[in-house]
């Protein structure tokens, strides 16, 4: 998956263009870059892409605590950039 549909996709689910800098924006756009990257066939294309990257991905995933995400302002730009390679 990749180009057009991947857009589709991500338009479809991520509505942020960038990271928030408004912190209540921050629970959204986490979810829903969660729910992107949970979407089918996803995650295969972007490890396929950028097969260096399964290691990093599982480890920003893996930042949860109480259910919520514990991601950092750098986690959540990496993930966007990622997502992002995608389409380009």
């Amino acid at each position: 998956m990749g180009g057009l549909l991947c857009w589709a996709r991500r338009s479809a689910i991520l509505k942020f263009d960038k990271v928030p800098t408004d912190p209540h924006q921050l629970p959204k756009f986490d979810e829903q870059i969660a729910e992107l990257i949970a979407a089918t066939g996803v995650t295969e294309s972007l490890l396929s892409d950028q097969p260096g990257a399964m290691k990093q991905l599982c480890a920003v995933l893996g930042k949860v605590k109480d259910g919520e995400h514990t991601w950092s302002k750098d986690d959540r730009e990496w993930l966007l950039d990622l997502v992002e390679s995608l389409y380009e």
